[in-house]
């Protein structure tokens, strides 16, 4: 069976291959990158003309001119039309890129985090306008904080300051991490992208449903949609696994593909822990792909519900996880530990590209190609 037919068979099965009906559809620095600055201003593009084929042309013309080293996934119409890999997922092993390999997928996770939220609330369990007082009082400001805030990233809280050796269970982590942060009131009802909000939106889904973020994820994501593909960074070795691409830094003066481990590319167990909700899952682009698909088309929660939950609270498009566009596509992008990767998704989750790499490009390269990839008009005006 062939590649392309064996993954238009696992889209079948949940559903992005039916008539047009939903089925499915389809950030990692504690500060905004280039690319999630521009995200918020960036004009529109219009006119498409490319066909599937010149798309698929020119997105592997790009990702060569690119020196690409990871797993790009694109689809058309509910199809996969490119699904290739490429570099070295272990160079030590000799394991190469494939189709199958697991990237860290950093702060692209905050849109499946902030689903979870929506669906605790949307079980009656949680409100948008609950203050973080309720569970972490000692907060700075936390009385005046909601957790439609925190979503938004508009609460002034900037963090964490510190991080653990140990990797620390959900909760106390959490706990860990809400006495180690500040509160900037400069920055109070003004967008500030800070992974703090969202670990803390895990630890408030645990005090108030009784589960851990890991079974949410599990039961709302991984079970359902059979994500086969998807793994929680400390369930594994990180550097032994087969199953997972070890992060790299490449040369920090070219964009030459040179495989470096430095301290920079070291997700220890403290970090992965820190990451809670905001950069400690692995996947593959595929089970990315349906996992945002899914969201995006109402399998996690309604699609009014996905419409509130991404509005914009702020001058920034960001809201929910992800960044909104009025054309009707969403963006998210990430970078850490040697991993950046980024997603464009139709709303309808007929359409989008995922792009995961293991080797990050110290002078950003990556980032401006994602920037460039997201705002070029056939690949994101289907």
């Amino acid at each position: 069976m062939s590649i392309k037919k064996s993954l238009a068979i696992g889209l079948i099965g949940i559903g992005m291959l039916s008539s047009g009906k939903a089925g499915v559809v389809v950030v990692h620095a504690d500060r905004p990158t280039q690319t999630q600055q521009a995200q918020a201003t960036a004009p529109q593009p219009t006119n498409p003309q490319l066909t599937v084929p010149q798309q698929v042309a020119k997105f592997k013309q790009l990702l060569q001119q690119n020196n690409w080293v990871g797993t790009a996934l694109m689809v058309r119409h509910g199809q996969v039309v490119y699904y290739q890999a490429s570099g070295y997922a272990n160079v030590a092993k000799k394991i190469k890129n494939t189709t199958r390999t697991q990237y860290l997928i950093n702060s692209t996770q905050k849109s499946m985090t902030a689903a979870i939220v929506m669906k605790v609330i949307a079980n009656g369990q949680l409100n948008m306008t609950d203050r973080l007082s309720q569970w972490y009082p000692k907060v700075p400001n936390a009385k005046n904080i909601t957790i439609r805030q925190m979503l938004d990233m508009t609460t002034g809280l900037e963090g964490p300051t510190a991080t653990t050796k140990k990797a620390l269970p959900a909760a106390k982590e959490a706990t860990y991490l809400s006495q180690h942060l500040i509160f900037n009131a400069a920055k109070s009802g003004k967008w500030d992208y800070q992974s703090i909000n969202y670990n803390l939106l895990c630890g408030i889904i645990q005090k108030k449903t009784g589960h851990d973020y890991q079974w949410w994820y599990e039961h709302e994501f991984v079970k359902p949609l059979a994500l086969r593909q998807t793994s929680f960074s400390y369930q594994q070795s990180l550097t032994k696994s087969p199953r997972l691409a070890v992060g790299y830094a490449g040369n920090p003066k070219t964009n030459a593909i040179e495989y470096r481990r430095t301290k920079a590319t070291d997700f220890t167990a403290g970090k992965q822990t820190r990451e809670l909700g905001s950069g400690n899952l692995y996947m593959s682009p595929l089970d990315l792909f349906r996992a945002e698909a899914a969201i995006c088309t109402g399998r996690i929660v309604s699609t009014a519900d996905v419409n509130q939950l991404r509005t914009p609270g702020s001058t920034s498009s960001y809201g929910g996880g992800v960044y909104n566009r009025p054309t009707g596509y969403t963006i998210a992008n990430g970078i850490g530990y040697g991993f950046s990767d980024m997603f464009v998704i139709s709303n309808d989750g007929q359409n989008g590209l995922v792009l995961l790499s293991n080797l990050w490009r110290p002078k950003g390269q990556d980032q401006m190609f994602f920037y460039h990839l997201s705002q070029m008009e056939a690949f994101h005006q289907w």
